[in-house]
C-alpha cells in the first residue's frame, strides 16, 4: 500500500505539471502559484516520511529545519539544499500571495514569469530530494 508521503508527493508532482501547462499558455500567476502549492506539498511529504504530524499550515520551515538537524537519514548534501530551498520556499510563498489574487492585484506578467523561472527548477530538485529522502526512509 502506498504510504501517505508517497501520494502527498505523487500530488506535488500534479501541481508541478500544472505549473508547466500554464506556463506554456503564458499563465504566470496560475503557473507560480502551483509551484508554491508542489513545493509545500513536497516539503510536507517529507515530513509525512518521518512520521510526523503536519500542520495546515503554510508555516513549515521551522519543522522541515529542525528534522534537517536531527535526522541522520539525510545526506549532508541534500541537508544543505534543503536548507536553502526552504528560504527560497518562503520567497515563493510570498510570490503566490501575490499570484493567488491576480484577479485583483493585477500582477506583471513579467513578474509573474521571471518568478516561474526563477522557482520551477529549484521546485523540481526539491520533490526529487524529498522523494529520494521518503524513499530510503520507508525502505
Amino acid at each position: 500500500m502506498e504510504s501517505l508521503a508517497m501520494k502527498a508527493l505523487s500530488n506535488s508532482r500534479s501541481w508541478y505539471l500544472s505549473a508547466e501547462i500554464n506556463a506554456q499558455r503564458n499563465q504566470y500567476d496560475i503557473a507560480v502559484y502551483s509551484l508554491e502549492m508542489s513545493m509545500e506539498i513536497a516539503l510536507k511529504a517529507l515530513l509525512l516520511g518521518f512520521d510526523m504530524d503536519v500542520p495546515r499550515t503554510h508555516n513549515i520551515g521551522n519543522l522541515i529545519l529542525k528534522k534537517l538537524r536531527e535526522s541522520k537519514s539525510i545526506s549532508p548534501e541534500d541537508a544543505e539544499k534543503l536548507r536553502e530551498y526552504v528560504d527560497e520556499y518562503y520567497d515563493l510563498l510570498r510570490m503566490r500571495n501575490v499570484a493567488g489574487y491576480g484577479y485583483e492585484a493585477h500582477p506583471e506578467s513579467k513578474r509573474m514569469e521571471n518568478a516561474f523561472n526563477r522557482y520551477i527548477g529549484i521546485v523540481k530538485d526539491t520533490i526529487d530530494i524529498c522523494e529520494n529522502i521518503v524513499n530510503s526512509i520507508q525502505h
